[in-house]
């Protein structure tokens, strides 16, 4: 992204390029990665970069407050989060927890049923565990959910770790459910 700065004021953000006049002068949108940022700079095109803003479907963000830099030719643009209702949040992520579950043993549900209405009727072994396994899973998570003491703590619930090589180390808890019996092996 870039900004247009004149007098050390934000006069105009562009999240892609695009042609403008700036003094009178015409400029195509092509200046934006054909010239240096020395000569952007020189006309008053500035590198932005957003700092501070939190995930928007847990904080409401305020601002920008931007800092220009004149002699580095940038300027950031830097928002305040502020958490959301924990509780609302809270039973949003539990809701969601519940309908991974339902989706989870949809599959299989006929199977249940059968064997409850079928005499002599069961449910194959692989599945009943799974089927476990998923409501497991599913309590676990409402538990930390609804133990999480603030909107951070929810949010590493979704987060993985990778390792250097970009590969995922720690899977998220919310993306860590049990293998489906039918899974295709890759």
């Amino acid at each position: 992204m870039w900004a247009y700065v004149k007098n050390s004021q934000v006069i105009r953000l562009y999240s892609r390029p695009t042609a403008l006049t700036i003094g009178g002068l015409q400029y195509p949108a092509s200046i934006f990665s054909s010239w240096s940022a020395s000569a952007l700079k020189d006309i008053g095109i500035y590198s932005y970069l957003e700092a501070g803003a939190g995930r928007t479907d847990y904080y409401t963000n305020s601002g920008p407050v931007y800092t220009v830099n004149d002699s580095a030719g940038t300027v950031t643009g830097t928002y305040t989060p502020t958490a959301k209702d924990l509780t609302a949040i809270k039973e949003k992520e539990v809701a969601a927890v519940k309908s991974q579950v339902a989706s989870k043993l949809q599959p299989t549900d006929w199977m249940v049923i059968k064997a409850s209405e079928v005499s002599g009727n069961t449910v194959p072994s692989k599945y009943s565990t799974y089927r476990a396994a998923v409501r497991t899973k599913g309590n676990a998570l409402e538990t930390s959910v609804n133990g999480a003491a603030n909107v951070d703590a929810i949010i590493a619930l979704h987060t993985s770790t990778y390792h250097a090589n970009g590969s995922i180390n720690v899977l998220a808890s919310m993306q860590d459910w049990p293998t489906d019996p039918d899974a295709e092996e890759v």
